[in-house]
């Protein structure tokens, strides 16, 4: 797509929600709130779903009276923003596969189950309650679409005519399959192959806490889990509602390695409202002396709203403290339970993980035998990497593209793209399918598909992934999922619920070594941690990063300065560039081309917040503490969307700390209607701006210097953001 800015961002489009009612919007269009408001309409989804299917239609993927998949989570009330999505889909001329309210990993084994075209999960994740979005996946892999694909809907987007839309008659077929698209997600989650729990035992003696965080895995999860034979089972934050992620799951954790008692950690944030964290220093202190004796363990599981992500929380009986496992030391643990239960098939097989994890993390698995792999942020990578390294395999083990015009044909195509495009992958697994559909068994042969793809040295060479996974708490690994049709597929799928249970059965795995803090310690650390924080700056003007801007420009030298200031004798500074992401600002340090450690800044494609992230190693922890702080100050003062309303809502938070008086919650909805000011405070703790005291809140040293930096204030009435 040339000269027009995608609407997505790393996964889909997301922003804050209002239906089109509000009297905010009145006389505004839906794509007019969506990108001049920064507000996502029902009406806005049923063009962008419309458009969608306009764009599966053009190239051949969606016929007539084709199925997609449509599932939601519990944010929206009303209901207005899922049935929008069900009418996009019907006037776009689809089958209407209503899935309903279900984690999104279920959503999309149903979309492979069917064999549906398409699967759209209205979802903003774990992102506040205030926000909605829309998912997008491509069968019959379970693709997200990469950024080529985002260019080629959102030009399709925009030709929708919005007026001749609304009357439009729903020509597709609707249908209600909750309760078989459950049935198809518990079995393939029992399922030995996927769980990877043999017996129905596998999990006993452990005591589970489980948040959902008011989302989709309310009542499912915690019944998976008490199946698979878990002594107890409690489930905290369970109700489905439109307070999704509020002081739960795993977005509540982010950034956390551990919890003293007090619910407090030692950077200065506290937890007082997480009744995960609460139950389960209940629930270890009731149990700590068996706890300490090797006869219970007791374990928290956190999910965000739609159920794709998922940490682990371990209660220390020695040190009366909760341990919280991310995506990384999850990954970790399932990789090494894999390649000790078999270590031919898995020896020299892929671990692929994003440049937000513990840098230590790839070179503890190579240690273990796996080929280390670093990707852009975002699953969708991971999902391409791991769907794209399985069928060239399967097409290296046959004959096809000998044999077979047509699949030639679109690997060609492939070959000649500029970068991969999730649509032209989907097609070629899609026709190889077919063939073997029409009883052409594909014969092995010798030899793999040639042609290098132009864009494979920048996504890493084709390569069998084992173990992929976000520190943010996305984990894959390969699954087995029996079709419709009877046949058995693999399966790559983002699966909170499939992550927590095979770190579970990785942890049981090392339960012949006795309790003590170091087996504890071992337990939280898998391997050497290196160096690894995230700064955030929220409510931020993300345009200013884009390459070629001033404001790029000047950071890219604040950047290199302030890294400069910290280098060692033989280091020096390179940039590097990610295909992925070109917007990211990454500076490595290099000593005898060999990185030591990375300083990059990147927009968050799903929040509203720009981010600086520091790895290394530990002995790195001070020198990158001060250029993360310095670079910090730089984008507080420089970087902050004073439009947005809770930019401004935030000045105002702030500056009535600095005066002795906390407002009130009523009194910011007040001034900036349509505010949330649950969100604001925990964004403004986030940023490290205040921190509790007492019932209330209080500056901190950095909440002082921002505002004593920042640019001049916003006008005093503000707008209709």
């Amino acid at each position: 797509m040339k000269g027009r800015d995608r609407l997505q961002g790393t996964d889909g489009v997301r922003r804050v929600a209002r239906l089109s009612s509000d009297p905010l919007l009145q006389g505004v269009g839906p794509m007019e709130a969506f990108l001049d408001r920064g507000i996502m309409t029902e009406q806005f989804v049923e063009l962008y779903v419309y458009g969608c299917m306009a764009e599966l239609q053009r190239q051949g993927r969606l016929l007539p009276g084709g199925e997609v998949v449509i599932g939601w989570d519990p944010r929206d009330p009303t209901h207005a923003f899922p049935e929008a999505a069900i009418r996009g889909v019907r006037k776009g001329g689809a089958r209407a596969v209503v899935a309903g309210m279900l984690p999104t990993p279920a959503v999309v084994l149903y979309l492979l189950y069917r064999q549906a075209t398409a699967a759209l999960v209205v979802t903003a994740s774990h992102n506040p309650a205030d926000q909605n979005g829309i998912k997008l996946f491509l069968g019959p892999l379970g693709l997200k679409p990469l950024p080529a694909d985002d260019g080629l809907l959102t030009d399709s987007i925009h030709a929708v005519d919005w007026p001749a839309l609304q009357g439009m008659a729903e020509a597709g077929e609707v249908e209600w399959v909750r309760e078989e698209a459950l049935r198809v997600f518990l079995e393939f989650t029992l399922d030995e192959r996927n769980s990877w729990a043999k017996g129905k035992d596998a999990l006993q003696a452990l005591l589970l806490v489980v948040d959902p965080a008011y989302g989709t895995y309310a009542g499912i999860a915690a019944q998976a889990l008490r199946e698979l034979g878990a002594t107890e089972v409690v489930e905290v934050n369970g109700t489905p509602g439109d307070q999704v992620n509020l002081n739960s799951g795993v977005g509540d954790l982010e950034g956390t390695a551990e919890v003293e008692a007090g619910l407090r950690v030692p950077s200065g944030r506290s937890f007082p409202r997480n009744a995960l964290l609460k139950e389960l220093f209940r629930l270890g202190r009731e149990n700590r002396s068996a706890c300490q004796g090797g006869k219970r363990q007791v374990l928290g599981v956190a999910f965000d709203a739609d159920g794709d992500r998922v940490y682990l929380v371990l209660y220390d009986p020695f040190r009366d403290r909760l341990l919280i496992l991310s995506g990384d030391e999850s990954a970790f643990h399932q990789a090494r339970y894999l390649i000790s239960q078999a270590p031919q098939p898995y020896r020299g097989t892929g671990y692929l993980n994003t440049v937000e994890s513990d840098l230590n993390a790839g070179l503890g698995a190579s240690g273990l035998g796996y080929q280390a792999r670093l990707t852009g942020v975002g699953d969708k990578w991971l999902l391409w990497q791991a769907s794209f390294g399985w069928l060239v395999e399967r097409l290296a083990e046959t004959s096809l593209l000998q044999r077979s015009a047509e699949i030639r044909d679109l690997w060609e195509r492939l070959s000649s793209l500029e970068e991969p495009q999730a649509f032209l992958l989907s097609e070629l697994a899609e026709r190889v399918s077919r063939f073997e559909a029409g009883g052409r068994r594909l014969e092995p042969a010798a030899g793999s598909p040639g042609g290098a793809l132009p864009w494979e040295d920048a996504l890493g060479k084709s390569l069998r992934i084992s173990v992929a996974n976000e520190e943010s708490g996305h984990l894959i690994t390969r699954g087995y999922l029996t079709r419709r049709d009877a046949a058995t597929i693999p399966v790559f799928v983002g699966n909170g619920l499939k992550g927590a249970i095979n770190t579970l059965v990785a942890l049981r795995a090392l339960d012949g070594e006795p309790p003590s803090p170091e087996e504890m310690e071992r337990r939280h650390r898998p391997f050497a941690p290196g160096f690894k924080k995230t700064l955030y700056v929220y409510y931020t003007d993300k345009a200013q990063l884009r390459p070629g801007t001033g404001f790029r420009r000047h950071l890219e030298v604040a950047l290199k300065e302030a890294c400069h200031k910290i280098l060692q004798a033989g280091e020096e500074i390179a940039s590097c560039a990610f295909s992925e992401e070109p917007e990211m600002l990454y500076l490595g340090i290099f000593q005898e081309n060999t990185q030591q450690a990375g300083v990059y800044i990147r927009n968050s494609g799903t929040e509203e917040k720009t981010a600086i992230y520091l790895r290394g190693s530990q002995e790195d922890r001070m020198r990158l503490a001060a250029v993360g702080e310095e670079v910090l100050r730089f984008l507080l003062a420089q970087m902050k969307d004073l439009g947005s309303l809770y930019a401004q809502a935030e000045r105002v938070f702030l500056e009535g700390l600095h005066q002795g008086r906390e407002p009130s919650g009523e009194e910011l909805q007040a001034r900036f209607p349509g505010l949330s000011p649950q969100r604001l405070i925990q964004e403004i703790e986030k940023q490290g701006l205040i921190q509790h005291e007492g019932a209330g809140w209080r500056l901190t040293n950095r909440g002082e210097e921002y505002l004593k930096a920042s640019r001049p204030v916003f006008p005093l009435t503000p707008g209709p953001r």
